[in-house]
């Protein structure tokens, strides 16, 4: 039986921190019980609060977050840390979200653990992957400035300069014996909660880039959006049809070894709109 209470560090979601802190607790602590933690939240008539909260139901309000870090005995620095988290997974705003993401990272303790730099860095700034990606047939050895001019928009050569480091750290890319960059077929390996967490911020920050582009550039996109509604089971269908798309249009770029690339990204985004 593992008795150890879990470190709020190694968590990006506070929700999943709760579950687990009681989990852990509750088999040292018997009375420390879903309506034990309500009351001491301020909920003294509610045993349904913990589950409110931890089930996405409810946001945990300022007032209760200082209850719940002395129920939680939590030190200043865990505390600190938690305040952060709550913030960051409450975060209605994907600006915000982003700041409180920030946040995470510069702090002193594990984040740095949870988030390697390099990954962050890679998922949270869009050229990396663009460049990345335009390495496919770009010859690229000094001609930095050549490639910065071919992004849109157009970015700095030290930021080619920067990305291709990165790209490198991370084990993307390579030199060849010419002194060449080309692509390594690897993926960003990081922990799956954290790799989830990153590609929710890079995927908010493509829906942003997106609307800009719909503005900026009306001719050099296409968009469409369709309404349908269908049964819970036809909608399996829809998320399996969508996955065989993306997966052919990835086997295409795959077979594609004529020169001239240029990078696209394609967007999907399924949300329900009624009940």
């Amino acid at each position: 039986m593992n008795t150890a209470l879990p470190s709020v560090f190694n968590y990006l979601d506070f929700r999943k921190y709760m579950l687990d802190y009681r989990s852990v607790r509750i088999q040292t602590d018997p009375g420390f019980t879903h309506y034990y933690i309500c009351h001491r939240l301020g909920m003294k008539n509610s045993r349904s609060y913990f589950n409110n909260i931890t089930s996405g139901r409810k946001n945990i309000s300022p007032v209760t977050i200082e209850k719940l870090i002395i129920l939680f005995e939590l030190s200043p620095d865990e505390a600190n840390y938690l305040r952060v988290l709550i913030n960051y997974n409450q975060a209605a705003n994907p600006d915000r979200r982003e700041y409180w993401q920030d946040q995470l990272v510069k702090m002193n303790n594990a984040p740095k653990k949870v988030i390697p730099e390099d990954c962050y860095a890679y998922f949270t700034t869009w050229y990396h992957p663009v460049i990345r990606e335009k390495l496919e047939d770009f010859r690229l050895k000094n001609n930095f400035t050549e490639l910065a001019s071919l992004l849109i928009p157009e970015i700095t050569t030290a930021q080619v300069k920067e990305s291709v480091k990165l790209l490198e750290r991370l084990q993307l890319i390579e030199k060849d014996a010419s002194g060449y960059y080309n692509v390594v077929e690897k993926n960003v390996a990081t922990d799956p909660n954290v790799q989830r967490t990153l590609i929710e911020q890079y995927q908010l920050g493509s829906l942003d880039r997106a609307k800009e582009r719909i503005v900026s550039r009306p001719d050099d996109h296409k968009t469409a959006t369709l309404t349908f509604a269908v049964s819970p089971a036809a909608f399996k269908r829809v998320l399996s049809q969508v996955d065989q798309v993306k997966k052919a249009i990835l086997s295409v770029a795959h077979e594609d070894d004529r020169q001239g690339k240029k990078v696209f990204e394609l967007i999907t985004h399924l949300s329900r709109q009624s009940g």
